[in-house]
């Protein structure tokens, strides 16, 4: 991307040089205020009394000079930035090079491909499994940053455990992060594939594997097949009265108590993921019918928004609901008024 700044704001920048013209002068465009890597500067630069013939950019010990061209009464230059980091830059004089101020170039940004699995974090960012990146994301919606946090193989499924780290359904591995210190823990190996994870008292949690069989595995790794052969299982959610289940090749609502399974609603599209709604209430993706539904507790069923290929949902700090698509969108829905606001990608 090319960012274009007119000499209007520039800034004037006085060199003395040894045997030059009197009064030498080198104005250089400034540098954008939010630059990252991969993205270029278009430098200008007007010189009198001097020849400057390269613009140079310098991080410690790493030096690019790229070549001035002149177009017109100006000196231009296209720069790049191969590293992330405060970089100078000037110009080079007689063979020398003259540093004339700095610019902070930022990490490139992560895409987001498909999202399957959002926590809030107390300051705002989030945490994003993308299962299309192989990576747990570190996303700010407020500044538009982010950076992989850790490397994780195709994650289906992004939990809060206790005293603040995260459960990752990767592969047929439950891994448990501390996002503070980005330290991985390998907790368990599961017989087929994942497509759920979620926390279960006593420390131990709940597991979907080959999306037909959800199974309670307890701390010392012990496991209880808590119902199979089930149809195309996604999200899981532990409750007060007991695990919610989305069924949703069949498009069942389901919940596994200690009396055995129930069906809580039927005939959704999709059911993908589902978040706790006030009241006792379930908020529901449906995949295939493209909406954000609350199931209440007699089973009734309403759209509260339109969402095009919804997968998770978790709810924010505000009781927001954060609703993330596999096309690589999230969107924050309110849920009192179903007003959709994309917060990633910012633009």
């Amino acid at each position: 991307m090319r960012v274009g700044i007119g000499l209007t704001a520039a800034v004037a920048l006085m060199l003395a040089f040894a045997g030059e013209a009197a009064s030498p002068r080198i104005s250089v465009s400034r540098p954008p205020e939010s630059l990252r890597v991969g993205q270029g500067w278009d430098v200008q630069v007007s010189a009198r009394g001097v020849r400057p013939t390269r613009f140079v950019v310098r991080l410690r010990d790493r030096v690019a000079r790229f070549p001035l061209v002149r177009l017109g009464l100006r000196l231009r230059a296209f720069v790049t930035f191969p590293e992330a980091g405060r970089w100078r830059y000037g110009v080079r004089v007689r063979g020398r090079d003259r540093l004339l101020g700095s610019v902070l170039v930022r990490p490139p940004v992560p895409t987001l491909q498909r999202p399957y699995g959002i926590v809030q974090e107390p300051g705002g960012s989030l945490l994003v499994a993308d299962n299309g990146s192989s990576a747990i994301l570190r996303l700010s919606p407020s500044t538009g940053d982010g950076a992989v946090l850790v490397r994780a193989p195709f994650p289906r499924d992004l939990r809060p455990a206790e005293n603040g780290k995260l459960l990752i359904a990767s592969g047929r591995t439950v891994l448990e992060l501390d996002p503070r210190t980005r330290v991985v823990r390998h907790r368990y190996l599961a017989a087929a594939r994942l497509e759920g994870v979620a926390p279960a008292p006593g420390g131990g949690f709940y597991i979907v594997e080959n999306q037909s069989r959800v199974v309670r595995v307890a701390g010392d790794g012990a496991r209880t097949v808590l119902v199979d052969g089930l149809n195309g299982v996604h999200g899981i959610l532990p409750t007060p009265a007991g695990l919610v289940i989305c069924e949703s090749f069949a498009g069942n609502l389901l919940l596994v108590t200690e009396r055995g399974i129930r069906t809580l609603a039927s005939g959704l599209g999709n059911p993908s993921y589902a978040a706790p709604a006030p009241g006792g209430g379930l908020y529901v993706t449906e995949f295939s019918a493209g909406r954000l539904s609350l199931v209440e507790p007699s089973g009734a069923t309403r759209a509260v928004a339109s969402i095009g290929l919804p997968g998770p949902v978790s709810l924010d700090a505000q009781g927001r609901l954060l609703v993330g698509s596999l096309d690589g969108r999230i969107s924050r829905v309110d849920p009192a008024t179903g007003r959709v606001t994309r917060v990633w990608p910012r633009r």
